[in-house]
């Protein structure tokens, strides 16, 4: 068996530990998109608290006057045939929010699970080449003992 088989060992560990920093990185930089998001709602959420309450009542009473006229719309459209009824440009909205929250997080659940095989990968490389390496220098060891 030639030397050089103690070689093929150690580029399976760089091979692991290459694997292993860019799984990192991808979850690095999931964590530090999560982070940002997070950190917008927060920052969304104190505009909205700190709004004068005279605004704050407004749009309370404009949103009041919204959902009772959509309820009317509802029931007025009860008569209607459904597949005649397209969605309004809010329903639209509404729903394409929705459908897009629904891909981010689903995104991002992929990316996670993705980053994590990748480091179970990365610890499976990582012990196939320390065997591999082990049992190089076992039969190194074993040589020089015959030879002398």
């Amino acid at each position: 068996m030639p030397v050089s088989s103690i070689h093929s060992g150690h580029v399976i560990l760089q091979q692991s530990r290459t694997m292993a920093k860019q799984a990192t990185e991808e979850l690095n930089e999931e964590a530090r998109l999560e982070r940002a998001r997070l950190e917008e709602v927060a920052a969304e959420e104190r505009i909205r608290e700190s709004q004068p309450n005279e605004e704050v009542q407004a749009s309370e009473r404009a949103e009041e006057a919204r959902e009772t006229e959509l309820a009317k719309e509802e029931q007025a459209e009860v008569y209607e045939e459904s597949f005649n009824k397209l969605p309004t440009a809010d329903e639209e909205r509404d729903i394409k929010r929705e459908e897009i929250a629904g891909e981010r997080q689903d995104r991002q659940e992929s990316d996670y699970v993705e980053a994590a095989t990748k480091l179970n990968q990365a610890k499976s490389y990582n012990s196939v080449g320390a065997s591999v390496v082990t049992r190089s220098n076992d039969m190194i060891g074993t040589m020089l003992d015959i030879s002398v």
